[in-house]
């Protein structure tokens, strides 16, 4: 009864926090549009307290469901989680200042935040990565995917400051989502390649899957929108509000939700 009662609560917090993230997509994009006339440091409000909400609730459901993780293992989880969700905090307003014009400073010094929230990534999967190829464990797929996703972020987020210091040359914002699509691409061909003949599917994969399907779209809406169409900002983000929307389905449908083994194969090694 008592698991019950935290398990709604977490739901709660979930949909709270994709509701959040979602009002912020909106106001920016309308905001891009020049469809309302405010600030893009009003429109990361919601989306603060989302990034707050999201290592207390990941944290909590550690507490619930993760019994088995050694306290060391547990510890280094918690503070990825937190440093990481500290730092994305810290580049968004920082990134939103300097695009309202409210404080000069260099791009490269904005994206110091993000690049300590890739390096806590790093951590992550140096710790997690040689577990995952753990014989016992058998989730190599995971660690690889680990991986290419680390070199992606780099990429793409390198690419991002680049431009971002010489936004004249819009062929630098076209880059950035090369690896992004490359990595998508590769993500969904592994999962295809690994699953081909299991017809079960569960939540964990079938996430993972509809996240690269939407980046993918994405990323070729922004490309598109930069070389040959003129597409407003409100319809390059359908993908990213449809994936929320679809995160919200899941939530509210515990039938699409089968259970997966991964947290019980990673209580049981760390």
């Amino acid at each position: 009864m008592e698991q019950d009662s935290d398990e709604k609560i977490i739901k709660s917090l979930k949909l709270a926090i994709i509701s959040s993230i979602v009002t912020t997509i909106i106001v920016s994009d309308l905001i891009a549009d020049s469809i309302i006339d405010t600030k893009y440091t009003v429109a990361i409000i919601p989306s603060i307290f989302a990034i707050i909400t999201i290592p207390v609730t990941i944290h909590l459901a550690m507490n619930i469901f993760c019994n088995n993780l050694k306290p060391t293992s547990k510890n280094l989880v918690i503070f990825c989680i937190y440093s990481g969700a500290v730092s994305i905090l810290c580049f968004m307003i920082l990134c939103a200042l300097s695009v309202d014009k409210i404080i000069e400073i260099s791009w490269w010094l904005i994206w110091l935040p993000g690049l300590f929230a890739i390096l806590t990534y790093f951590i992550f999967c140096v710790f997690l990565i040689p577990g995952l190829l753990d014989p016992i464990i058998n989730l190599k797929r995971y660690a690889f995917l680990l991986a290419i996703w680390l070199v992606t972020l780099l990429a793409s987020l390198g690419l991002l400051g680049w431009y971002l210091e010489d936004t004249e040359i819009s062929d630098r914002f076209i880059y950035m989502w090369i690896p992004l699509m490359v990595s998508s691409l590769i993500n969904l061909f592994v999962n295809y390649a690994y699953y081909r003949e299991d017809t079960s599917s569960t939540y964990l994969l079938l996430i993972e899957n509809l996240t690269c399907l939407y980046i993918l779209m994405f990323s070729i809406l922004i490309i598109l929108s930069l070389t040959v169409l003129e597409i407003r900002t409100t319809i390059i983000s359908l993908p990213l509000l449809a994936f929320f929307a679809t995160l919200v389905y899941f939530e509210i449908s515990d039938s699409v939700r089968p259970k997966s083994p991964l947290h019980e194969q990673l209580s049981n090694k760390f």
